[in-house]
């Protein structure tokens, strides 16, 4: 389940990246858009790294900075679900919110 909350938080990160990377208004943004009252969420999301393989870099500490600022203050989700087996139509799902069937 680590592993699943890693996924959905680099995901998120490349999809921010890649959607406001970009942005060249110069204008400071609002309070609310900055801090708000809504929670804020990242998702990460990796192709091809099984739990054992990321427990074990952990465990052998290959990964100092994603253990100690995500890993240990991160939540631990026991019960997900993806809604595709396959990696690509559920990268879609969850890009356009549409059923793998749609797309």
């Amino acid at each position: 389940m680590l592993i699943l909350l890693l996924v959905i938080i680099l995901g998120g990160l490349l999809l921010a990246g890649s959607l406001f990377g970009g942005r060249r208004d110069s204008r400071p943004q609002s309070r609310a858009a900055v801090g708000g009252d809504k929670p804020n969420f990242l998702v990460f999301l990796v192709d091809d790294l099984d739990m054992h393989t990321m427990q074990v870099m952990l465990d052998a500490g290959l990964l100092p900075n994603i253990k100690s600022k995500i890993v240990d203050h991160a939540v631990d989700f026991q019960n997900a679900i993806v809604p595709c087996s396959i990696c690509s139509p559920s990268r879609a799902t969850l890009l356009t919110g549409r059923y793998s069937h749609n797309h």
